[in-house]
């Protein structure tokens, strides 16, 4: 009974302790280190479904698969950028998306106002083509540019910790130096 009546006070000790270090006044409170966090791993992802999509709706010419598949692109990664509240990446994202769309819808309005008797409009494969190289260097520079955020690393913490083996408890600090 007495040693869970002081594990019972050194707990509360503890955690009053670290909140009075840690309040906004007080001058002793602990700094956090920031550093940068890749998540363009998570943007391949809706990019990848996108281009199976796209790819998919094009060899079984179903339009509306197709259709998905260029919505993934489109904004999948505009999303991503969006749960990490980084409201100016999705900005650039769906701007730089907005190119290759465009010129993919330019070049599916081109092909589908040919009849087969006509001849096929130069410019047709010319905005295909270009829709498509537009897609790389638009989810490169999103994922290598845009795909950062800034993330808080506690630079210490204080922690307790009980040894039930020995009947001992204490307070740990851990830190980055």
């Amino acid at each position: 009974m007495r040693q869970g009546a002081f594990l019972l006070l050194f707990l509360l000790g503890v955690t009053g302790t670290a909140e009075a270090q840690s309040s906004p006044g007080s001058r002793d409170a602990p700094t956090n280190h920031v550093e940068e966090r890749w998540y363009g791993w998570q943007i391949i992802i809706p990019d990848a479904l996108g281009y199976a999509g796209v790819a998919s709706g094009l060899i079984t010419e179903t339009r509306a698969l197709a259709f998905a598949g260029a919505g993934s692109y489109w904004l999948g990664a505009p999303t991503v950028h969006l749960l990490h509240d980084r409201v100016g990446a999705a900005a650039a994202s769906f701007g730089l998306r907005s190119v290759t769309i465009a010129l993919g819808s330019g070049a599916l309005l081109c092909f589908d106002n040919q009849g087969d008797d006509e001849a096929t409009n130069p410019w047709c494969p010319v905005l295909a083509l270009t829709s498509i190289a537009s897609a790389v260097p638009a989810i490169a520079l999103d994922q290598t540019l845009l795909a950062y955020e800034e993330v808080d690393i506690p630079t210490t913490t204080v922690s307790p910790w009980i040894d039930p083996a020995r009947g001992s408890a204490g307070v740990g600090v851990y830190g980055r130096f």
